[in-house]
């Protein structure tokens, strides 16, 4: 006789003759090291553990403790391909299931060599699609998961949970009923996301207001039994009954009512026990799957639950066949003594734990203030509106936009080639507050006076409100070294949005442009602590006040990645000398060459000006030894006498930086302004700059992100520079401007300053001559 009983409707779940059985099944780990022979073998042995648990213990119902997949090693466009694999053992058998959101469930993709990247995994080798549509690094954000399990699967009694609680998704109940058709539940159960992945590891302030009246709700009198599994973490390796998870640490500290029967979590691999605490028993289920860490046996944990007297009881199920570890019968109406004693000697104890302190202070933070943020982007919107409307009143009639060549730059008729870089602008840094727009704003007031104070031999008059200004100066080329937008801080799908308003200064007055990606540009949003306390995370939010998008498609918090937000700066914009970069290179995508020509003809070279991607964000910050031969063969290629000048540009400073840097103790021809911070290097060393070193033809090397730095100094045969930080986003007060660079043709020349916000240069030098 088929022990399953479901109603779909109203999602309820019905005793059969029998004890209601839960398997549960945590840490399953999907699509770990998914590139490897290794990987699809353990995802196959994970099958088996679920095959032989669910066949021996014929459960009624399965529960998904978090962790399904390790997102992290997922790069398919789509996770839900290894999320379904993970259910399909429970599928195929008939048998209804909920899932909780673990910390890997939709973790951004992790990098494990800088070496290269193997071609099988663009697409993966076991994708059924082909291309680079295939090809994300960005995984699939808990919602997309979620919705996906229930659209393709009726078995699923999962849920997206409230909106209010998003990104926190899978926060919602499940009534279990009697046999005999009354709707009286005899338990609920209760699922909630504890986070971790692309957000805090943390159950909110908002969750908990959200559990209490949901219990409420349903249990108003507290006589149904209530066991929620939800994913929590215990503080480091310890006694059990010396320390407490941070779930334990929330029901205690913020007041839940005591009437749970039980807590069940995962994520521990090597710990399955059980301990009571004040009027409830704390569960880890077994670890489940072979992906994830330890080599201890599979297994999962069961549960039963009895209807007359209700009780539950639970043991584990091993995947050998055995049982171990039967946990008591409880009562729902007796605590036994035993228990209560047990339960005192653990407060005692508990008083003590290592998370004691930084959990009190993480769930009593106070609200930020947010009342003013609601209006600070239309203000801020408006007003940017004004400024560019002004200007285009100004001057939209006078200039005329210049046109961008197939493949190359082209020197001015008998003037020098002028080239600024604008580094660290981070647009989009604290996008949610009246300071961040206002930041924004600023910055773009820099590179208009920079580009407008600089001379590049094209002199316009023109006529704002009657009234004559004399000279329009500007720039011939301008480079965005990196960390254009502030990725981690922007909420909204597209930040194609904010990147448009960092070009917009340049785009305006018709200067063609290139740019490389910092570690900041596609950067997974990071959550700020302060959104999880009990004010919870605010509406305007989500959507993003600035938008165009309506509803939940808009609300993403994922960011963009590299390539699209290249391949969007590209199609928008036909002053736009970027590009994609080769394919094999992917992830790192800003690497590629221009040829800089006279004003005479366009085929000699007179410079290249090559650009490199330097990582971080959405892998480590480095320039891989892939990247370092591809620089060695295409350099081959175009100057394989290395006759021409080539001008390199990156933004994080690889680690010879650090060895040139000016000290008071050290001797030094370097000139600069400030040096304020040591240099904040790359990861590793992958062979670029030794390639640098030994080609005489290589003049310079320009990069970013310390923004307490702007010095040059000698480096060997060349010269390593940081640019000046332009941007009033990112970290630091020190005064804004842009490094200028201007090559004279006839005899080569190289010559570099720092043109500031007020107007004054300074740091002057000759790079090459």
């Amino acid at each position: 006789m088929d022990r399953r009983s479901t109603s779909q409707a109203g999602k309820l779940l019905r005793f059969p003759s029998a004890p209601f059985k839960i398997a549960l099944f945590a840490d399953l780990h999907f699509g770990e090291d998914a590139w490897t022979d290794w990987a699809p073998k353990q995802d196959l042995n994970s099958v088996k553990v679920m095959s032989a648990v669910l066949d021996k213990e014929n459960p009624d119902f399965v529960v998904y403790l978090g962790d399904v997949i390790t997102a992290n090693n997922v790069m398919l466009a789509n996770a839900s391909l290894y999320w379904d694999q993970a259910i399909s053992p429970t599928k195929a058998r008939g048998i209804p299931w909920a899932s909780v959101f673990g910390n890997h469930d939709d973790a951004p993709l992790e990098w494990f060599s800088a070496t290269g990247i193997p071609q099988l995994r663009c697409p993966a080798a076991n994708s059924c699609l082909s291309g680079e549509e295939d090809c994300s690094f960005r995984g699939t954000e808990h919602l997309e998961l979620m919705k996906n399990e229930i659209k393709d699967n009726a078995l699923s009694y999962s849920n997206t949970g409230p909106k209010e609680l998003w990104p926190m998704v899978s926060n919602y109940v499940l009534q279990l009923v009697p046999a005999n058709g009354s709707p009286s539940p005899v338990a609920l159960l209760s699922f909630m996301d504890s986070g971790g992945g692309s957000y805090p590891e943390v159950i909110s302030g908002t969750q908990v207001e959200w559990f209490r009246n949901k219990s409420h709700e349903l249990n108003p009198d507290s006589r149904y039994v209530t066991p929620p599994p939800i994913t929590a973490y215990e503080c480091q390796e310890c006694d059990p009954m010396q320390f407490v998870t941070k779930t334990h640490a929330l029901i205690r500290e913020t007041n839940i009512p005591l009437w749970w029967q039980a807590v069940f979590v995962g994520r521990n691999h090597r710990l399955d026990w059980c301990c009571p605490h004040k009027k409830l028993w704390l569960w880890f289920a077994q670890h489940t799957g072979y992906g994830g860490y330890g080599t201890w046996a599979k297994g999962a944990r069961i549960l039963e639950i009895n209807q007359q007297p209700v009780s539950l009881k639970s043991w584990i199920s091993m995947e050998d066949g055995q049982t171990h570890k039967v946990g008591p019968t409880s009562s729902i109406a007796v605590v036994t003594g035993a228990v209560a004693e047990r339960k005192r000697d653990l407060i005692a104890q508990i008083r003590h734990s290592c998370l004691r302190k930084q959990l009190l202070s993480a769930f009593r933070l106070g609200e930020m203030a947010l009342a003013s943020a609601r209006n600070c982007w239309t203000i801020a919107s408006l007003a940017f509106l004004s400024l560019l409307f002004r200007f285009i009143l100004a001057v939209g009639w006078t200039v005329a936009l210049r046109s961008k060549p197939e493949n190359y730059l082209r020197f001015p008729s008998a003037a020098p080639f002028k080239i600024a870089l604008f580094a660290d602008l981070h647009f989009g840094e604290n996008a949610w507050t009246d300071w961040g727009p206002r930041q924004d704003l600023n910055s773009v007031k820099v590179m208009s006076t920079v580009l407008d104070d600089e001379n590049p031999g094209l002199i316009l008059s023109l006529a704002i409100d009657f009234d004559l200004r004399s000279v329009v100066r500007q720039s011939d080329f301008v480079v965005y070294l990196g960390d254009v937008v502030t990725a981690n801080n922007i909420m909204v799908g597209n930040a194609s949005s904010y990147w448009g308003q960092a070009i917009s200064p340049t785009k305006a007055r018709g200067i063609p442009w290139a740019s490389v990606f910092g570690n900041h540009d596609d950067a997974p949003f990071v959550w700020p602590m302060e959104w999880f306390s009990a004010s919870g995370i605010p509406q305007l939010r989500c959507p993003a006040a600035n938008s165009s998008l309506p509803g939940e498609e808009d609300c993403s918090f994922r960011g963009t990645q590299r390539l699209e937000l290249m391949r969007n700066e590209i199609m928008d914009n036909a002053l736009s000398y970027s590009k994609t970069g080769p394919k094999e290179l992917w992830p790192s995508v800003s690497n590629y060459v221009i040829q800089l020509s006279s004003s005479n003809d366009p085929q000699p070279p007179v410079a290249f000006l090559y650009f490199m991607d330097s990582g971080g964000g959405s892998y480590p910050e480095v320039l891989s030894g892939t990247q370092a031969k591809w620089f060695h063969n295409k350099s081959n290629e175009l100057n394989p006498d290395s006759r021409v000048p080539e001008i390199i540009f990156w933004h994080i400073p690889s680690t010879a930086y650090g060895k040139v840097a000016p000290t008071f103790l050290r001797f030094s021809f370097c000139v600069g302004s400030i040096n304020k911070e040591s240099v904040a290097a790359q990861e590793a060393e992958m062979g670029v700059m030794k390639l640098l070193e030994e080609r005489p033809s290589v003049k310079a090397v320009f990069v970013g992100h310390n923004h307490g730095l702007d010095w040059c100094c000698p480096y060997k045969k060349l010269w390593l520079c940081f640019a000046r930080h332009t941007g009033y986003g990112g970290y630091g007060n020190w005064a804004r401007g842009a490094r200028i660079l201007e090559i004279t043709q006839q005899p080569f020349s190289l010559k570099s300053w720092i043109r500031m916000e007020n107007g004054h240069t300074h740091s002057e030098v000759i790079l090459s001559s």
